[in-house]
């Protein structure tokens, strides 16, 4: 009598058991990998919150600094002092604790306009002149502006033409100051070289031929060709 043989097939593992033992083998890794997201996604909240509370504490000193520096500004000249004082302990805040941030470079902007006015119009020309370098800021072609303006109030009259020059370059298209710069060109060539001076002029009419500016750049044609 042969022996009938019976082959047992092996049933396979369901998807589920599957997972289940690879999981339960590697319950280790899954435990570690979890702890590692779970302290990368908390680190990133806690940057993130760090960051905007940077921020706002910056936003605050920003408000402070133009506080101080307008009641600097209206004040007379028994409390002028004061609000100077507070101006500046805002401006140290401002300078050690949120450097490249927009407190900062208010700071320093607003802080030229006191040395401006202050009559310390080289140390003003330096501190504008500083901000406009900085391509980034918005306060960069206004800067280059006063700065300029800066230069020719010390009587660096170079000085004021390579600034004049150098904010046409770099922000005529973002600054509505360029015209003023333009006809600054024309101005301050007038005594120096007169065909540069028109020249400086007739390129004012051209580039901003709708600004105030332009008419002015006109009647100053006119006076230096009657006198050519």
């Amino acid at each position: 009598m042969s022996k009938q043989m019976h082959v047992h097939q092996q049933e396979k593992p369901s998807v589920a058991e599957t997972v289940m033992h690879f999981i339960s083998r590697f319950r280790t890794v899954f435990i570690v990998v979890g702890i590692v997201i779970v302290a990368a996604v908390i680190a990133g909240f806690t940057i993130q919150h760090v960051r905007q509370s940077r921020i706002e504490a910056s936003a605050e000193i920003a408000v402070q600094l133009n506080q101080s520096y307008q009641q600097w500004l209206q004040a007379g000249d028994d409390e002028a002092g004061m609000f100077r004082e507070q101006f500046m302990s805002a401006y140290n805040e401002a300078t050690d604790r949120f450097s490249g941030m927009y407190a900062a470079e208010l700071a320093e902007f607003l802080y030229g306009q006191i040395s401006f006015a202050e009559q310390n119009y080289a140390e003003a020309a330096g501190i504008f002149s500083g901000l406009a370098g900085s391509a980034d800021s918005h306060l960069a072609p206004l800067s280059a502006m006063n700065a300029a303006v800066a230069f020719e109030a010390a009587g660096d009259t170079d000085a004021a033409l390579e600034a004049y020059q150098e904010l046409l370059q770099r922000f005529a298209d973002r600054s509505p100051e360029a015209p003023r710069a333009q006809f600054a060109l024309g101005r301050l060539n007038e005594d120096r070289d007169l065909q540069a001076a028109i020249a400086h002029y007739e390129d004012l009419i051209d580039a901003y031929p709708d600004s105030d500016w332009a008419n002015l750049a006109e009647s100053r044609i006119i006076h230096l060709r009657t006198v050519e």
